[in-house]
């Protein structure tokens, strides 16, 4: 609790989507906040976790992010760049640059939002170049009832595919605007999480 209260946030506004961005330690961490509510539980655990990492850190809003479907047509199959223009371009190299990637999402009917989930199509790129290979990623998911364990292992799934090692879930019941804030418990759990991740990168980076 203390570590978490201690955390000292200088935010650096940025005028694209990539809403957040701070500079600290030799790592670089990105957050995937697949939540469509602004400035909701999922945010604000992701938020949590990546100030606790003590790492430079940037948050992507998958809301404020136009990202399209993928439409199957396999050029990243064959060596090439993805051939759809939106918000997913700028977002191939900052994940590639990254050492750990968290990913956030609500939970809908057991399954990662329709945000979250389209970021995970447009990452089929990495499961053929293997760029995200031997990087540490973790997720954060936020049910108001059931369906969390089915969400994270979706989350698992979709690290293990890429080749990245698997930190573990911090998992958060949530119904009302900032539950998670107060729930002190889950808030130590993304931060020992985080840290787990950031221990992870470290022997892969040896």
């Amino acid at each position: 609790g203390k570590r978490l209260e201690g955390v000292s946030v200088a935010w650096n506004q940025r005028r694209s989507h990539f809403h957040r961005f701070q500079r600290r330690g030799e790592m670089n961490v990105i957050g995937i906040c697949g939540t469509p509510r602004e400035n909701g539980n999922t945010k604000i655990l992701l938020e949590s976790a990546m100030e606790a990492s003590g790492e430079t850190f940037e948050l992507v809003e998958l809301a404020k992010t136009e990202i399209k479907p993928c439409n199957a047509c396999m050029d990243c199959q064959k060596g090439r760049a993805c051939p759809i223009e939106d918000g997913m371009k700028p977002l191939y190299q900052k994940l590639a640059n990254a050492d750990i990637v968290f990913v956030a999402t609500p939970t809908y009917f057991s399954a990662p939002t329709a945000q979250t989930k389209a970021f995970m199509d447009r990452c089929l790129p990495f499961y053929f170049d293997r760029k995200l290979a031997g990087k540490v990623g973790a997720s954060f998911i936020i049910a108001s009832s059931d369906g969390q364990e089915h969400n994270s292992a979706a989350l698992r799934e979709f690290f293990d595919q890429l080749g990245m090692l698997y930190a573990g879930s911090a998992h958060a019941k949530a119904s009302e605007p900032r539950d998670v804030k107060r729930d002190l418990k889950v808030l130590r759990e993304a931060a020992e999480l985080a840290v787990k991740a950031k221990e992870l990168r470290t022997l892969t980076k040896r």
